[in-house]
C-alpha cells in the first residue's frame, strides 16, 4: 500500500498494481495496456480485482483515455461539458488558418444560443455536409439562400410542361399553426400564408418531402420554376388574343370603311337623280 501523497517510480518492471486507499489515490499497472498509467476514483484495493474499470488512461504512446482505453490522442466514453467563455478550437496552428476560423461557441447573443464560427479576414463561410438532410425547429433566418444549379450538375434536362394549369389547381391559403404545428416548431398565434403539402404532393410529388413520423414540408424555392413556366404559358395565350382582337379590329375598320364608301356613293348617285 502506498501512503496518501506523492510518490516517483523510478525504472523498472512492476508486474503487480500500487496502489493507494486514500486521498490522492493512485493505480499503476502494466496491463491494460501495456506501460499505461491508470487512475481511478474507485477506493477498491485493484489488487484484490480480477477486473480493471478504467477511469483515466494514459497509455504508452500517450494517447489519453477518460472512461475508456484509448485509440486516439484524446478518447473519451461519455458526455463532454465544457465550461467558460472561450470556445472549442478545430486546426491550431494549421497554416493559412484564418483568425476564429473553425471555432464552436457559445456567446449571449440571445437566450440558449450556439454560435458556429466560420470568420476570419475573409468572407465568412460555413459548409455542413449531411446526406439525408437536416431539419430545424423555429425560424431560419440568413439575408441569402442559393441553391446547387450548375448546368455541369444535371442530366436529363426536359422542359416543364402544364404548368399553368397545375397552378391553377393549387390553392393559395392563409392558416395558422395548430398545437401540432406548434409541437413542431410553428409559431402560436402568426400569422402564415401557403400551399397544403397533400394538396400539392398530387401535383408535384417532388417537391413535397415525408419525414420518419410521416409529417410533409414543401420545397417552396422550387416553386419558382413551375411559376415562371405558367407565366411564359399565360404570356402566350395572351400574345395570342392581343393577336386575335388586332386581327379583329383591322377586319371591323375595313369592312367600316368599305361600308363608309359605299354610303357615299349612294348619297352622290340620289343628288345627282334629283338633279
Amino acid at each position: 500500500m502506498v501512503t496518501p501523497g506523492r510518490q516517483a517510480l523510478g525504472p523498472g518492471h512492476y508486474p503487480a498494481a500500487v496502489s493507494g486507499s486514500g486521498a490522492g489515490h493512485r493505480s499503476v499497472q502494466n496491463t491494460p495496456p501495456p506501460g499505461g498509467v491508470s487512475a481511478r476514483t474507485s477506493l477498491t484495493d485493484v489488487s484484490a480485482s480480477t477486473t480493471f474499470s478504467t477511469d483515466l488512461t494514459v497509455d504508452g504512446a500517450g494517447q489519453v483515455g477518460i472512461g475508456t482505453l484509448p485509440s486516439a490522442h484524446l478518447h473519451i466514453g461519455g458526455a463532454v461539458k465544457i465550461d467558460g467563455t472561450n470556445t472549442l478550437e478545430f486546426g491550431a496552428g494549421v497554416a493559412g488558418k484564418e483568425i476564429n476560423a473553425g471555432k464552436i461557441g457559445y456567446r449571449a447573443f440571445s437566450n440558449d444560443a450556439l454560435d458556429i464560427i466560420g470568420a476570419g479576414t475573409g468572407g465568412r463561410l460555413i459548409r455542413f455536409y449531411c446526406e439525408n438532410g437536416a431539419s430545424f425547429n423555429g425560424q431560419v433566418n440568413a439575408p441569402d439562400f442559393f441553391n446547387s444549379s450548375d448546368g455541369r450538375f444535371k442530366q436529363n434536362v426536359r422542359p416543364l410542361g402544364g404548368a399553368l394549369a397545375s397552378v391553377l389547381a393549387l390553392r393559395g391559403v392563409r392558416y395558422e399553426w395548430n398545437a401540432l404545428g406548434q409541437q413542431r416548431g410553428g409559431k402560436a398565434g402568426a400569422g402564415q400564408m401557403g400551399l397544403i403539402a397533400q394538396e400539392l404532393e398530387k401535383l408535384y410529388p417532388e417537391l413535397v418531402f415525408t419525414d420518419t413520423d410521416g409529417y410533409k414540408a414543401v420545397n417552396y424555392a422550387q416553386l419558382t420554376p413551375v411559376l415562371i413556366e405558367a407565366l411564359k404559358e399565360q404570356q402566350v395565350q395572351i400574345e395570342a388574343l392581343k393577336a386575335a382582337a388586332i386581327a379583329e379590329k383591322t377586319q371591323t375598320t375595313a369592312t367600316l370603311e368599305s361600308l363608309t364608301e359605299r354610303l357615299r356613293a349612294l348619297e352622290a348617285g340620289g343628288g345627282q337623280a334629283r338633279k
